[in-house]
């Protein structure tokens, strides 16, 4: 029961991938930046909302919305491509992390490729919606 979110995420992924194939690459890279939120379930068991902003300066901040024991603000850069976001100079991560994404209307799919921080991956690796 524990992998039924994974499975979810890769159905939304593959619904995305044929519902928003979208050529303009600068389009698609646009519609990420922002403010995105989701519920988040840590690895103690700890739920609450975090908040993902990506600034047109290619910089991230990371913020606990509601009361997460153990849970800081975080901050970096990123770099992006049409399909590809990597996480660079994150504060709490020494290395860096690659995701593929899927923008949809008002969500932000999320799944890790090149990930060795758990905590980054247990916080990023899932559907945000739009804020």
């Amino acid at each position: 029961m524990k992998n039924n979110w994974f499975i979810k995420l890769l159905c939304i992924l593959c619904i995305f991938s044929f519902s928003c194939n979208n050529n303009n690459n600068e389009e698609v890279i646009d519609t990420i930046y922002g403010s995105w939120v989701r519920e988040i379930t840590d690895s103690e068991g700890v739920t609450f909302t975090g908040q993902m902003t990506y600034n047109q300066d290619n910089t991230f901040d990371f913020e606990p919305i509601t009361s997460a024991p153990g849970h800081t603000p975080s901050s970096g850069d990123f770099t992006l491509t049409a399909d590809r976001i990597t996480f660079v100079n994150d504060v709490d991560c020494g290395t860096d992390g690659a995701y593929d994404y899927v923008v949809g209307d008002n969500s932000l799919a999320l799944i890790a490729v090149s990930e060795t921080c758990d905590p980054r991956k247990g916080v990023l690796q899932s559907v945000w919606r739009k804020n």
